[in-house]
Order: structure tokens, then sequence, then C-alpha cells
């Protein structure tokens, strides 16, 4: 398969998870507080389907605020029967393969407000689905593998991403650099070395090179969490050697959900 043509498979995977997943829910789990701020089990159903609904009708470019966006099909949706949210869901569900024959070569990315590649605009998409049903599991308490394909394309971002976090988000000086050894479903090993003209460059696999000064070991679970703007620091166990202070800052901006 090309590249997007995976992508959409993954996507769509990630969905029918979500389909399955729901069918096991009841009211109590569907009215559970999640580690998405603000929102419920139902209200990140709710969310799920918004984005679906929009994509199924040509993800259209918008323009306002991206989270007036992203609220208002929660919104919309709040004190509607669980059953009939969840069978919007699989109604779309049921279309993505047919959508998914023909993919255009760029697509718009809401978090990012324009046109992307196609293949990174749902590898975006991926990332939401993911964190979203482990934002599921963990409400109801019934956690799920965080490995798979969806986990594959969930870390590639988050390496992407690290350069920018290290220079820019966390103000890393030039000759300074952190690796990242991550542990667990979806292991990596890399490190973000910072020349001397202040530009990031990342090492992913990490290999023997320029020295760095910080090293930080996590699980994959935190690493993963974290990226999404999920919890805290405090609630995972990171072992940090080197200058604690420039990996406190890094890790303190892991985040990358808009």
């Amino acid at each position: 398969m090309a590249e997007p043509d995976y992508v959409a498979a993954v996507c769509t995977e990630g969905l029918r998870s979500l389909v399955k997943l729901g069918a096991r829910l009841d009211d109590e789990h569907w009215a559970a507080a999640t580690d998405c701020p603000q929102w419920s089990v139902g209200d990140i159903f709710a969310h799920i389907v918004g984005i679906e609904q929009w994509r199924e009708a040509g993800g259209i470019p918008f323009t306002g605020p991206l989270q007036e966006w992203i609220d208002a099909p929660v919104e919309a949706r709040r004190g509607r029967p669980r059953q009939e949210v969840l069978d919007e869901l699989s109604a779309l569900v049921a279309a993505r393969d047919e959508q998914c024959a023909a993919l255009p070569v760029e697509a718009f990315a809401p978090a990012m407000g324009r046109m992307v590649p196609t293949e990174f605009a749902l590898s975006l998409r991926v990332f939401d689905l993911f964190t979203h049903e482990h934002d599921i599991r963990g409400a109801i308490g019934r956690p799920g593998s965080m490995g798979g394909r969806s986990a594959e394309i969930v870390r590639n971002l988050l390496l992407q991403s690290l350069p920018k976090t290290v220079v820019k988000d966390a103000g890393a000086e030039p000759g300074s650099g952190i690796r990242f050894t991550v542990i667990g479903d979806v292991p990596l090993d890399a490190a973000v070395h910072v020349a001397a003209d202040g530009r990031g460059s990342l090492s992913a696999p990490w290999r023997p090179g320029p020295p760095t000064t910080a090293h930080a070991t996590m699980s994959w679970q935190a690493f993963a969490r974290l990226g999404a703007g999920r919890g805290s620091r405090a609630d995972h166990e990171i072992l940090i050697t080197g200058d604690g202070a420039l990996a406190e800052r890094v890790i303190a901006h892991l985040n990358v959900a808009p």
C-alpha cells in the first residue's frame, strides 16, 4: 500500500476499535469523567462523530476559533441517548472504506488551520483517535494495549515534534542536547542536539555523536500520554540524568495536542 493508504487503513482500524469499545459501555461509563479536560466519555464519542461527519462531507476548510469548532458537535449531542451517538459512529465507520478508496493529495488539518499532505492529516487523525481511546479506557477502568500500528504512527508524530519542543518551547541553548529512551509497547531511543546556530537536529534512532547534556528514560505510556497533554509529570515515573532542569522543561512541553 502507498503510505497515505496505509495511514487511512490504520485510521479506520482505530475507528472500528472505538465502535467495539462503545458497544461495551453502559450509562454510568458514558457519564464518566476522562483525562480530556471537561469531557466525559460520551463527550469524546460525540467529538469523534462530529469530526467523522466533517470528514465524510469532504473535510472542507473552515475559519474561526478551532476550539469552538471542536466543541460544537460535543455540545450538540449532550443529552442525546448513548445508543444514538454510537449508531451515528457505526454508520460513519461503515462508509469509511469507500471514502478512502480515492484519497486526495492534500487535506485540511484543523489543528494546523491549513492544507497539508493527506498522509500527515490522517496521521494527526490517528493520533486523536489513539489518544481518545485511551482517555475512554482510563475513565472506565478497562486499559488496553498501547501498541500496534496506531501507536507507531503516534510515536513518529511525537518524534517529529521533538526538535521544536526542545529548542523553541524548552529554550535549550546551543551545545546542549537531550536523549529520550522510551521502553514498553513502542520503544524508542532518540536525541535532539542543538547546534551553534540554535537549530535542533533529531537523531532517531540515537547513535553516538555529539554528547547530550540530559537523558530522560520513561515508559511508552508516559511518553504518549504526556505528548497528548494528559496528566502531569508527577503521574509518571521518569528517570533523569544530567541536566535535570533542561529535561524537566522539555518534559513539561511534550504536549503536541491542540
